[in-house]
């Protein structure tokens, strides 16, 4: 398994523009893929952090079972952040998951991922992830008018919007 240290990662790639940063997550994006035998074409990557990307940096059409890590068991959409934890708040889950091709996606069943080039806290990560969950949550309840699954959720229980 890749272990990488998280200062090196952070010293190496939170640059303005986030372009190397955009690089190295769709590498091992596609690394993932390549080693559990996903043909590249089910994966959607644009290095142009310049481009208007509907919130959408990088789109794994598959899902991945029984992968470790855990961020591939379902089609993804990914969303990449070259910046300090302190820039990138709660408020930000909602704008980030609410553009049009997040949006969309989310709606079609794909799971949310966004990587943040930085040290975060357990409370930081915990803030963040309470604000995404229902945000992502509303997005699905609106498009199918149910209650819908919470992936922290008992036993994948759904749970109200």
């Amino acid at each position: 398994m890749l272990r990488l240290e998280a200062l090196e990662v952070i010293q190496r790639f939170r640059k303005p523009g986030g372009d190397d940063f955009t690089l190295f997550c769709n590498r091992i994006i596609r690394a993932s893929c390549w080693a559990a035998g996903v043909p590249q074409s089910e994966v959607w990557t644009c290095s142009r952090t310049d481009a208007k990307d509907g919130g959408v940096d990088t789109r794994l059409l598959v899902s991945i079972p029984n992968n470790g890590s855990g961020y591939f068991n379902t089609a993804t959409i990914w969303q990449f952040k070259a910046a300090e934890e302190s820039s990138v708040g709660p408020g930000d889950m909602a704008r980030e998951v609410n553009k049009a091709r997040a949006r969309q996606w989310i709606a079609e069943g794909s799971g949310y991922r966004i990587c943040i080039c930085d040290h975060l806290s357990a409370d930081k990560k915990q803030t963040l992830l309470d604000a995404l969950l229902p945000a992502v949550a509303a997005i699905i309840a609106a498009q199918d008018g149910h209650g819908v699954p919470c992936p922290y959720g008992d036993k994948g229980e759904r749970q109200r919007a």
